[in-house]
């Protein structure tokens, strides 16, 4: 019992070692990330959002897309009123990172809580590679 218990507490800090030399993008999310520009409620109480999504260069990503949303409600109880058209860019995998930002001002119900909905994703061609849902704060 106490040898296998040695063991274990031996590999422990290898197996934290190993972890530690991976390269960070082998960490990151596969080569796509996305970073909140603006987040905040106006007087109205309107919700602005704006959002920016980034391919890396390593990716074999062509394509950046991002449907929003805006909603009215409660936890657990939103409903849609209103969609705006996709964003959408195209671009030549040539090794470079690539970046799309949207920025929306969703006016909603001014006796509710209102939020805006991003879905973000990165597209080979008409293969999905990945996505994220991005919903902002409730204003």
């Amino acid at each position: 019992m106490a040898v296998s218990r040695r063991l274990t507490l031996g590999l422990i800090p290898a197996v934290m070692s190993l972890a530690l030399m991976m390269p960070a993008s082998a960490a990151a999310a596969g080569g796509f990330s996305y970073t909140i520009l603006k987040n905040h409620c106006t007087n109205y109480p309107a919700v602005v959002f704006k959002v920016s999504v980034t391919a890396a260069g390593s990716t074999n990503a062509n394509k950046l897309t991002i449907n929003s949303k805006g909603q009215t409600g409660s936890p657990g109880h939103w409903t849609t009123y209103q969609t705006w058209p996709r964003v959408t860019s195209k671009f030549v995998n040539d090794g470079t990172s690539h970046s799309l930002a949207v920025k929306r001002t969703y006016l909603g119900d001014a006796f509710a809580r209102n939020r805006i909905v991003f879905k973000l994703r990165a597209w080979h061609g008409r293969t999905l590679l990945w996505s994220a849902k991005v919903i902002s704060k409730t204003c």
